[in-house]
């Protein structure tokens, strides 16, 4: 597949869901949400391509973040890193929110990951460690690990994620060259994302890559994006995971 081709027609399925006074929707037609703008950012990024900041900040700024739920709180405070965005006043109400969160015995990998980078970002390392040791204990002790668990306890402890791992990461890939949400199950260009990013975390690759990048390939539609499958309708959260693999392997 010619690099320009398919990068054009990324740029054009992206634009077309940017909206005049910021942010990028699900559809031409639908309003901006933050979780869109992320994905759509991020693509933007890993494409190279000039950003207007003042109509995106401007968006992102106008979120009532105490109102949100912690995942996208987590991605504001992920774009603002990546792209050296002067941080707004938080508030209280979101770091109480969090702590409360915290206290529960029950918090999966994706929400432990979001409150690492709230309480990253509240500059509060007592919290940190506690994640830390929450993420080790629910690997030891959970039965059914998906790679996306696997992803976001990989985003909380980095290098220090438990090597021994790897292997499940690696045995959840697929004839058709997709990953499962683990051994055995379905593909799907998400489950893709969450094990490349892992294992290129500790420079491996797929066994099969080849067969990887076929599935990711025959995921692309005819609109520039790409669907979690193949014969599935292009997202800007897919899209983004399938231009990441595409672009690192």
């Amino acid at each position: 597949m010619n690099f320009a081709s398919w990068k054009q027609g990324i740029l054009e399925y992206v634009s077309k869901r940017e909206k005049g006074s910021g942010g990028f929707g699900s559809t031409p037609y639908l309003p901006p949400t933050l979780e869109d703008t992320y994905f759509s950012l991020m693509t933007l990024r890993l494409l190279h391509q000039k950003i207007n900041f003042d109509k995106h900040r401007a968006f992102l700024f106008r979120q009532k973040l105490s109102e949100l739920g912690f995942e996208p709180v987590a991605k504001f405070l992920e774009l603002l890193k990546i792209f050296h965005l002067s941080p707004p006043d938080l508030g209280r109400k979101i770091f109480l929110r969090a702590k409360e969160k915290l206290a529960k015995s029950e918090v999966s990998f994706k929400e432990l990951y979001c409150l690492f980078e709230i309480f990253l970002f509240f500059k509060k390392a007592e919290f940190l460690e506690e994640i830390k040791t929450r993420v080790f204990e629910n690997l030891s002790k959970k039965k059914m690990v998906t790679l996306e668990d696997y992803y976001h306890a990989y985003r909380v402890l980095g290098r220090v994620f438990p090597e021994e791992l790897l292997s499940h990461i690696l045995e959840a890939q697929n004839p058709d060259g997709g990953f499962g949400f683990y051994k055995g199950t379905t593909s799907y260009v998400e489950n893709c994302f969450f094990a490349c990013f892992v294992l290129k975390g500790f420079s491996l690759a797929p066994k099969y890559l080849d067969k990887l990048k076929e599935f990711v390939w025959a995921c692309r539609n005819r609109d520039g994006g790409f669907g979690r499958s193949p014969q599935g309708i292009s997202f800007l959260e897919s899209t983004y995971y399938a231009c990441w693999i595409l672009l690192n392997f």
